[in-house]
């Protein structure tokens, strides 16, 4: 994709290439420094989850679809911030915290 950009820059652009080369080299050096992913606020992040998760129960008027669909998109969230947890450990979040009815 780089690459494709690059190509379609250099060709529509008909000025000067040099301006072209070294604003690029600046924005992947800025791109690579602020996106590595600051530990802090992967810590607070995951914590927040993690008090999300605990918390999560089954609400009256939700389906056992709905239900499921939260815990996955949390534990997966999880995931992205550095925390996995199992498939045994999934299920039984949900079946401790299913509604009475089932």
């Amino acid at each position: 994709m780089v690459s494709e950009t690059w190509t379609i820059l250099s060709t529509n652009y008909k000025g000067d290439d040099t301006i072209l080369s070294t604003n690029y080299k600046g924005d992947d050096t800025i791109l690579s420094t602020n996106y590595k992913g600051d530990d802090k606020i992967k810590r607070m992040r995951l914590q927040t989850l993690k008090r999300q998760y605990e918390r999560l129960k089954m609400e009256t008027t939700n389906t056992i679809d709905v239900y499921i669909n939260k815990v996955l998109v949390l534990t997966n969230q999880m995931k992205t911030n550095g925390e996995t947890h199992s498939e045994q450990a999934k299920v039984e979040k949900i079946l401790i915290s299913l509604n009475p009815r089932f």
